[in-house]
């Protein structure tokens, strides 16, 4: 995977990210280190290969003027999002916001990132553009409540881009081996899967545009779902 860097700021694949060496793990679910593996480890290549998809997905929808990113973790995704819209916001429930917030801002400056729960939204009622979710949703147990947030602060028409593991024989593998190496463990961090997420966002808001990956026509034998979820206007 070709990596350059500039100044603190790195590009994966033509993805800026935050300098992986000025932040660190949030949390045993963070798996900030399997981006340092070798550019050849399967494991790598798949947590590089969702964050492609789900930035790619931009451009399907208007440059939104507002973005939040629910589930900013260690902010490695943080420089490319704020790229993408006039006014970025990150929440996340851990503990190391202003940490976070102080490494981004000697990098790309300052950065508006905040403790946030994702069924306790503290954002008014149809406020924001676009909302951003990388592996965030399968971590919430209450999942409706946390969709009905989301569709809440959405605007009549706005966007909801989110992505999380399919659950099925060989994605559990593959987090089996994660588990190995980190010692993450699925059963733990995975109250929610994959059907249940979909049931709550049918709930709320309707589908705009769906990728899973590496089958794009299947959910069923993918290992993660990409996609677009739009507010209905009205």
């Amino acid at each position: 995977m070709a990596q350059t860097t500039s100044g603190l700021v790195s590009t994966r694949n033509g993805i800026k990210t935050c300098d992986l060496s000025q932040v660190f793990a949030t949390s045993g679910a963070d798996g900030m280190e399997l981006y340092a593996l070798p550019t050849w480890h399967p494991v790598r290549w798949i947590f590089i290969k969702r964050a492609l998809l789900l930035i790619d997905l931009f451009q399907r929808i208007p440059r939104p003027e507002s973005l939040m990113e629910m589930g900013f973790g260690c902010g490695i995704l943080v420089p490319e999002l704020v790229s993408k819209t006039d006014r970025y916001v990150g929440i996340d429930i851990h503990s190391h916001t202003g940490e976070i917030e102080e490494a981004l801002s000697q990098q790309i400056g300052l950065v508006d990132l905040r403790y946030g729960d994702a069924n306790n939204l503290e954002f008014d009622d149809n406020s924001l553009d676009c909302i951003f979710s990388m592996s965030v949703m399968e971590h919430i147990a209450e999942i409706e409540g946390a969709v009905e947030n989301v569709a809440r602060v959405l605007k009549p028409g706005g966007h909801f881009i989110v992505g999380f593991p399919i659950e099925n024989f060989v994605s559990n593998a593959f987090l089996d081996m994660i588990k190995l190496m980190i010692g993450f463990d699925r059963k733990v961090h995975h109250p929610t899967n994959h059907h249940q997420i979909l049931a709550a966002l049918g709930l709320h808001l309707e589908p705009f545009h769906e990728r899973p990956f590496p089958f794009s026509g299947s959910v069923a034998f993918s290992l993660y779902y990409t996609g677009i979820w739009r507010k209905p206007e009205n």
